[in-house]
């Protein structure tokens, strides 16, 4: 944390701020306040890592899962992602970790703040769980080695490729042309060219769309607030859209005013803005629409900020699960 706050010039260095199930067990009677004062820090990017392990047990199971739903609370508190560590039993048979993780996601509202599933090691049924809230698949040196041909199928086939993140996961786990060594996060490299060659795409063109990726889930060109929109109605004469967000300061008419943080749902279409970009949008379906402050504040007044819509994130469903496809303007 020390570092991200005082590190200056390029590469940025960001944090994350949560209890690893295997240390579940030290915050068992409820989560110390220090852990919200550092998530909240402008330098942490998401909450975690956070979740289940079944492997090593180091906390009880239900321990793990009591400190997991506390931490997916105060992400959606504080309306930062969640970044999930998951790894099954050894055997199937005395728990699926991948499985009850994402019940619990679904169970806690997770969709509302988004995430990504940290070094994937799950089936494809996961993935398109996973895929379904809205969350980011990523993808470590396991999918280099030979014996993994399911996990590179998923990484061809079922994630999209606005939906993948690449990672290390070092010191352990190093891609298969570098098996034996300390893990390096240099060595990442591997494991984007293996998914580019998966995707069939030149590895200039896929390390740019996994950056933009990044950039979205964790807001690292700016604060990035995330609103749900549920598109019900559209004027059947003119086939206008106008909207408006409904939250707990009331009903707000666009352009949006909230303070920052605010969960909103839009109760009618999306607003006359998303006109100019050309979104394609279809009743009933289920967007994500992300905001930004900083550069993109266009008006403030009294601790309420005016957004300039920055990506509005159709999920449609396909064979393969949902795939996203972003509207920038």
């Amino acid at each position: 944390m020390t570092l991200a706050e005082t590190h200056e010039g390029a590469p940025e260095i960001w944090a994350l701020a949560g209890v690893h199930p295997h240390e579940a067990s030290s915050v068992s009677g409820g989560l110390p306040e220090e852990l919200e004062a550092l998530a909240g820090s402008s330098k942490v990017s998401a909450v975690g890592e956070i979740g289940l392990d079944f492997y090593y047990d180091n906390s009880p199971r239900e321990i793990q899962r009591e400190v997991f739903r506390s931490q997916i609370c105060l992400a959606k508190k504080i309306n930062k992602p969640v970044v999930i560590h998951v790894r099954d039993s050894a055997k199937r048979s005395s728990g699926d970790a991948n499985s009850e993780t994402l019940a619990i996601l679904k169970e806690e509202s997770a969709d509302l703040i988004g995430g990504v599933i940290h070094c994937f090691s799950g089936d494809r049924q996961n993935a398109i769980d996973a895929l379904d809230m809205g969350f980011y698949i990523s993808f470590a040196g396991p999918v280099t080695y030979p014996k993994n041909k399911a996990l590179r199928e998923i990484a061809m086939d079922t994630v999209p490729l606005d939906r993948i993140l690449c990672e290390t996961d070092s010191p352990y786990l190093a891609p298969q042309q570098l098996r034996g060594r300390t893990n390096e996060p240099c060595y990442v490299r591997a494991v984007y060219e293996m998914i580019s060659m998966l995707k069939g795409m030149p590895l200039e063109d896929f390390a740019a769309a996994v950056k933009e990726n990044g950039e979205r889930l964790f807001g690292w060109e700016g604060v990035r607030i995330m609103f749900e929109y549920r598109l019900i109605a559209q004027c059947p004469e003119t086939g206008a859209r106008a909207g408006e967000l409904t939250t707990p300061h009331g009903v707000i008419e666009t352009p949006v005013f909230m303070p920052v943080g605010t969960q909103a749902t839009v109760k009618a279409m999306t607003p006359p803005e998303l006109e100019e970009i050309g979104a394609q949008i279809i009743p009933g379906n289920t967007y994500h629409l992300y905001m930004r402050p900083g550069a993109d504040i266009v008006e403030e007044a009294g601790g309420l900020h005016k957004f300039a819509i920055m990506a509005i994130t159709p999920y449609l469903p396909t064979a393969a699960g949902f795939r996203s496809s972003p509207f920038r303007t």
